[in-house]
């Protein structure tokens, strides 16, 4: 969650480790959709969400960055939340310099682009290899 870019992790030895595909909670639907009786809280409207996401595609395209956008089928398969999530692709698609792409692909492509420099990449304390 601290970047909008992908980077990559370094392994012991400044070896080079996996490339992350940063993700924020306010891409994830589980905050705003998820409900349980033990630990009760509103659920978002989808129009709240809808504006959230949208504001946060806008300024992230801005900077050149990666949409992570996160969902669980528990929390966006509800017929009017999919309506939501078909809003924010017809929404997004109105810009003609979008990739769709699986996190494969995503990771593979930035990495032909972005060489690996060990200063530059994220310690990651509990990758031990």
């Amino acid at each position: 969650m601290d970047s909008v870019e992908p980077y990559y992790h370094c392994l012991s030895g400044d070896r080079r480790g996996l490339v992350e595909l940063p993700w924020h909670w306010s891409l994830d639907d589980a905050p705003f959709l998820l409900f349980a009786i033990s630990s009760p809280r509103p659920i978002f409207t989808n129009e709240h969400i809808l504006s959230i996401w949208k504001a946060e595609f806008e300024a992230i395209r801005e900077m050149g960055g990666l949409i992570n956008l996160v969902m669980h089928p528990q929390a966006i398969g509800r017929p009017s939340r999919i309506q939501m999530l078909r809003r924010f692709i017809e929404f997004t698609r109105g810009f003609g310099d979008v990739w769709y792409a699986t996190c494969s692909d995503v990771a593979r492509h930035w990495s032909s682009q972005n060489d690996f420099d060990p200063q530059d990449a994220a310690i990651n304390p509990f990758i031990r290899v």
